[in-house]
């Protein structure tokens, strides 16, 4: 009975997977788009060792589409921590 329940289930995915591709490719795709995260970074180095320290930072990015298939994309990131190994402090930038 479950094979069958699943068989049913299956048959009925496979079956509006199509259709709803179709809605999605009738949709309109933006001309430029921009977005910014979060990011925070915890770590303990070297393995085994309590060298522990948090990093923070984020990245913003930049959209532009010039047709259905083809993007140009810019993203710019950063990280910051203190007291890595006992230094007093780090910033990382691509």
């Amino acid at each position: 009975m479950r094979a069958l329940i699943r068989l049913m289930l299956l048959g009925i995915a496979f079956t509006l997977c199509p259709l709803m591709s179709a809605l999605a490719d009738a949709q309109n795709v933006p001309v430029a788009e921009v977005g910014a995260d979060y990011n925070y970074v915890h770590t303990n180095a070297p393995p085994g060792g309590c060298g522990c320290f948090s990093m923070n930072g984020g990245d913003g990015w930049f959209a532009y589409n010039f047709n259905g298939s083809w993007s140009a994309v810019a993203l710019l990131s950063g990280q910051h921590a203190s007291n890595i190994a006992g230094s007093a402090r780090a910033t990382l930038l691509p």
